[in-house]
């Protein structure tokens, strides 16, 4: 009896949930219970009784589903929509902040997409670097966190932008291989371009390219637009005029100078163009002049303080301020930089919040506030800077860049460096040169007129000793 009885209840059961399945319900339904939840078979939709109608779970038509409004959606036609009710992509997520997110395990590591009324990005939410790769293999691109430096190549980027692993820093792009390496920079007032190797520009594949500046059409190899006038400064020149060459010197013009060239230029040949159509003619060089002024010059031997550059190097010159006080027009002052410090600092502290760095050295060098020094830098060269703070052996220089904690004190700029045109000792020497020449003639036609009244006065004495009698010889 017992069994017959739970046979009957099975069967009533399932009957009763099968009628569910397929009821069809209407608001005027009597009596449910507040929360009854049925599947409407007419309008496929989950329906739940609120105590006074029958609300639906789902606003979706046919097949379609949603969960708690517009947070979850499926247009029966394929598409997903997260947040919007008619998603046009096969899965959208409509929010404005963190949309999608992907997490490691613990969740420590966050990256996924974030958008704003105007802008969209690909971000990490964690504190760490954004790599791209293909072949799910390395990075070959990578966002570093916090400076935003990019490196192409599986490195750590210490550049702006970075390809490979050029062994520089802190600059706006480089690029190397780990043994040369290129930096690129631009400032406010300056483009500059750093090389640890050489630097060689082959325009048009090296195929009769030329390079122009401040030029788009340059006539040659190497063509230079513009100049810049230094100011009043004394000069020699060398100039053909009328197909005659002339030297000289003035202390009062102002030369354009295009190319400034701290040693010697070397050339198979060299053209000057000069017209004198283009020029007020001042007049001859006074040789004589030019030549008592060669004579007091002094040809000095030494060797040069820049043992880094120069090693012991003897050299045999002329010094600037010696040439100064005799021919004044053959030396320039300039803003330059003597090694006069040229040391190795004992303590070096790099403030990188503030961007400065302090030296200490072995004595005080009279370094002031204001001044200019030069430093070598291991990996930049030459940088200078300017002095901000001087206590005691101690110096602090602002705007530094390059963090160390080496670095070799060179020396301080001034601006009264001297330099000296040899060209113009060279005029100088040409011109002494052809007053010598003249000398020489002169000398020579005297030594023929003496010659000429030598062979006279000869003729003359062997005339007088022919007519005197012949004295006899004795035996």
């Amino acid at each position: 009896m017992k069994k017959i009885t739970l046979l009957f209840i099975t069967l009533f059961i399932i009957n009763r949930v099968s009628i569910a399945q397929s009821v069809t319900l209407a608001t005027t339904t009597a009596n449910p219970t507040k929360g009854t939840v049925v599947f409407n078979n007419t309008s496929n939709q989950l329906q739940y009784w609120n105590g006074s109608a029958w609300v639906s779970l789902t606003n979706a038509s046919g097949t379609g589903w949603a969960l708690n409004a517009t947070h979850l959606y499926n247009t029966n036609t394929g598409n997903v929509g997260i947040g919007t009710s008619s998603p046009d992509k096969r899965f959208t997520v409509r929010f404005e902040g963190q949309g999608i997110t992907q997490e490691n395990n613990d969740g420590t590591v966050q990256a996924g997409f974030y958008t704003t009324e105007s802008s969209a990005y690909v971000q990490t939410y964690s504190n760490h670097d954004l790599n791209f790769s293909t072949g799910n293999g390395s990075a070959q691109m990578r966002i570093q966190v916090g400076t935003g430096n990019v490196a192409i190549g599986n490195v750590v980027p210490t550049n702006r932008l970075q390809i490979g692993a050029p062994n520089i820093n802190g600059y706006d792009f480089a690029l190397g291989n780990g043994g040369g390496a290129t930096g690129i920079s631009q400032t406010t007032t300056d483009l500059s371009i750093v090389s640890t190797t050489k630097i060689i520009l082959r325009p048009s594949y090296g195929n009769g390219g030329y390079v122009g500046i401040n030029t788009l059409t340059p006539r040659g190899p190497l063509d230079v637009r513009g100049a810049q006038n230094p100011g009043s400064m004394p000069f020699a020149y060398f100039r053909l005029n009328t197909n005659q060459a002339s030297t000289g010197y003035t202390t009062t013009e102002n030369p354009a100078i295009s190319i400034y060239s701290q040693e010697s230029v070397l050339a198979s040949q060299f053209i000057a163009i000069s017209d004198a159509r283009i020029k007020n003619i001042v007049g001859i060089s006074n040789s004589a002049q030019d030549l008592a002024t060669l004579r007091k010059l002094e040809i000095t031997d030494y060797t040069m303080k820049d043992q880094l550059q120069y090693g012991y190097k003897p050299f045999k010159k002329v010094i600037a301020q010696q040439v100064e006080e005799v021919f004044p027009q053959a030396v320039t002052k300039i803003t330059d930089v003597v090694p006069d410090i040229y040391v190795l600092a004992e303590k070096v502290v790099f403030d990188e919040t503030n961007k400065t760095m302090t030296c200490t050295l072995a004595k005080s060098y009279n370094v002031k506030v204001g001044e200019k020094l030069q430093f070598i830098h291991a990996k930049e060269g030459i940088v200078k800077a300017e002095v901000i703070a001087v206590s005691g052996n101690s110096f602090t220089v602002k705007d530094w860049q390059h963090p160390t904690d080496k670095i070799f004190v060179y020396g301080r700029e001034v601006n009264d460096f001297r330099s000296v045109d040899y060209e113009a000792l060279s005029m100088l020497g040409i011109s002494a040169i052809q007053q010598l020449a003249k000398e020489n003639e002169e000398l020579k036609a005297k030594n023929k007129e003496t010659d000429k009244k030598f062979e006279q006065l000869s003729a003359r004495l062997e005339a007088l000793e022919a007519q005197l009698p012949k004295v006899p010889t004795g035996k």
